[in-house]
């Protein structure tokens, strides 16, 4: 595929390239009645699903991480601040 995309610049036309290649005669049929966006908007929307997946379990354990931290700090003496000044002493 990366040599087809060298060649015709559009990653759509690279894609059917490659997948014709692999499928012979049927190749004929491969974007019949599509349009590149159905394609490219499918595809777009597979991507979006799999990193939904990854990102809510990183976010789970970053949430996790941060509570035990809030409870290991909870008495951690720190400046306070009001209006950008310092102010009373506060606790994490």
């Amino acid at each position: 595929m990366d040599e087809i995309l060298k060649e015709t610049h559009h990653d759509m036309t690279a894609f059917l390239g490659a997948v014709s290649d692999s499928l012979g005669n049927e190749s004929r049929f491969i974007h019949l009645g599509l349009t590149s966006s159905d394609v490219i908007d499918t595809a777009l929307s597979l991507q979006l699903v799999e990193a939904t997946e990854i990102l809510s379990q990183d976010i789970k354990e970053l949430i996790s991480v941060l509570a035990q931290k809030a409870i290991e700090h909870k008495y951690t003496v720190m400046i306070g601040r009001t209006h950008g000044i310092h102010a009373e002493p506060t606790s994490f």
